[in-house]
């Protein structure tokens, strides 16, 4: 794979660089004992993100000020997958003032699973389980315990939390059996049980800390608004958190984006809660939302005829964004950005990255944000005519006017001359 991207690299590559189009830069620093051809990853920064055109597009990795290296972007995003596994269901029941409990027949063939997710009617439970599993159906092997099932139920707020997903570690025993612990509370009533093979890749994230520039406690909504500036638009954003100690709470919040606090644009409406309650223990205290790039943030939350929610801060979340490229020993490195006009490149090693091994790769490092020397602002637009010189659209006007005044003077002239008198005009003798 190596030769392979190595003959890439040997290529021609030519996008649409050109060094004076580029007004920023950023030296990179590879890390040190690379061999000639092994992959780098490389992160974006802030600096990057605000000075670089919508989506990174501009981005160009140049070796030794000339020689355009290619290099794909790549996205840290969450990644979560389930493949159902058929099952079959049986000897549902109960052991009153202990637990309910059930085998899964995952069927023969040694299908890996690793999640089951427990079908129930009841509302408003908590409960402990234990998962066991085995080969024959009569030695049995605890794989876990202790998870928790619930659902939290408020009918007049139209609130549900809830979570029958236990998982376990990966196995391909045939059978599982499950116990859901009651002690003295009801049994939950199972209907029944779906099993998965799960995999599961959490996002990479960047958190940054936004000032809170304003804060309004408007009562004629029973609102708390904040505005929250990141001190510069360009950085991916798709999360918010909220920092507070306040427990036993439900929200509603709305989250706003704008560039210019003027005109803002809506982005979600999500509930944020945390419970501390015998029946219930859980809190979600982060608003999901789609990726965005503004400056400023406005968060309204929904308070209702309760206090506002002490706040102890506020983070703003993206998405991790890395350059993977091929790095060559004895040539200096080079990250520049700031192109507006410039179009997103393609190379042929976004098609053979997926075919590479990407994880644990060496990181090398950003320098520090720098004007391009060598950077040649674009020419502005040439005014038309008409604004280069504003007196000539009245002049032409003006002299269309006599032009017309004076042939149509000639014509009437001429007429008089070739037309007869009209009637009586002449004297009798």
């Amino acid at each position: 794979m190596l030769a392979v991207t190595g003959a890439l690299s040997a290529a021609a590559v030519s996008a649409d660089f050109a060094l004076a189009d580029w007004r920023y830069l950023k030296p990179v620093t590879l890390p040190a004992g690379l061999a000639d051809g092994e992959l780098v990853e490389l992160t974006l920064d802030r600096a990057v993100f605000r000075d670089s055109a919508p989506g990174q597009r501009d981005l160009r990795l140049i070796r030794n000020g000339e020689e355009e290296v290619a290099y794909q972007l790549v996205l840290a995003r969450e990644r979560e997958e389930r493949e159902p596994v058929p099952v079959k269901v049986r000897d549902l029941g109960y052991q009153p003032g202990e637990y309910t409990s059930f085998v899964v027949d995952v069927g023969e063939g040694g299908r890996l699973h690793n999640e089951v997710e427990i079908s129930t009617g009841s509302k408003n439970f908590r409960r402990e389980t234990v998962i066991e599993s085995s080969q024959d159906g009569r030695t049995w092997l605890v794989v876990q315990e202790g998870r928790e099932i619930f659902d939290f139920t408020v009918e007049e707020q139209n609130f549900t939390a809830r979570s029958t997903l236990v998982s376990y570690p990966q196995s391909a025993a045939r059978y599982l059996r499950v116990r859901v612990i009651s002690g003295e509370e009801e049994p939950l009533a199972v209907t029944g049980a779906r099993v998965n093979l799960r995999e599961y890749e959490p996002p990479v994230e960047t958190a940054y800390r936004p000032d809170v520039v304003d804060r309004i406690e408007d009562a004629d909504t029973q609102s708390s608004i904040l505005t929250l500036d990141l001190g510069s638009r360009g950085i991916p954003i798709h999360r918010l958190v909220w920092r507070t100690a306040a427990v036993n709470f439900h929200r509603n919040v709305v989250i706003e984006g704008s560039d210019d606090q003027e005109n803002w644009q809506w982005l979600v409406q999500e509930a944020v809660y945390s419970y501390d309650t015998p029946k219930f223990v859980g809190q979600r205290l982060h608003v999901n939302f789609p990726e965005s790039s503004f400056r400023y943030y406005r968060v309204t939350v929904r308070n209702g005829d309760n206090p506002p929610l002490p706040l102890e801060g506020i983070d703003l979340l993206g998405v991790e964004r890395r350059l993977i490229f091929e790095a060559r020993s004895g040539g200096d490195y080079a990250l520049y950005y700031g192109n507006p006009e410039a179009q997103r490149p393609s190379y042929d090693l976004e098609r053979v990255l997926p075919y590479l091994e990407t994880a644990g790769l060496p990181v090398a490092a950003l320098g520090g944000h720098r004007d391009n020397p060598a950077f040649t602002p674009p020419k502005p637009p040439e005014l038309p005519l008409t604004e280069r010189y504003p007196w000539l659209a009245p002049a032409a006007v003006g002299l269309a006017a006599v032009s017309i005044g004076a042939l149509l003077f000639t014509v009437i002239r001429r007429a008089r001359k070739l037309l007869p008198p009209p009637d009586g005009s002449a004297s009798s003798p």
